[in-house]
């Protein structure tokens, strides 16, 4: 895996599943969640979410979350997709517990 140079954004050596995956992650969504979202296992999520901690040199999801928010651009809140809502449009249902 190639390492950032220091000009540029730790998150640039990142995919851009894995950088999907760490913005669903900043909105609070579970791995089950962002799979449902992204048509994947919760499995493959974490499989992302763990080669993002490892290419942006952190040990935790909330490390990676913290790391690759600093990195990213803002951007305004109607800007950003539906996240309650599925692929086909169907809203995630909450978790019962």
């Amino acid at each position: 895996m190639r390492q950032p140079s220091s000009s540029t954004s730790p998150t640039s050596a990142l995919t851009d599943r894995q950088r999907q995956c760490l913005d669903l992650a900043a909105h609070g969504l579970t791995s089950a969640q962002i799979g449902a979202v992204l048509g994947l296992s919760p499995r493959t999520i974490d499989e992302h979410l763990a080669e993002a901690c490892r290419g942006l040199g952190v040990r935790t999801r909330i490390q990676a979350v913290a790391r690759h928010a600093a990195a990213a651009p803002c951007v305004r809140d109607d800007a950003t997709v539906d996240l309650r809502r599925g692929t086909n449009g169907s809203m995630l249902k909450p978790r019962q517990g």
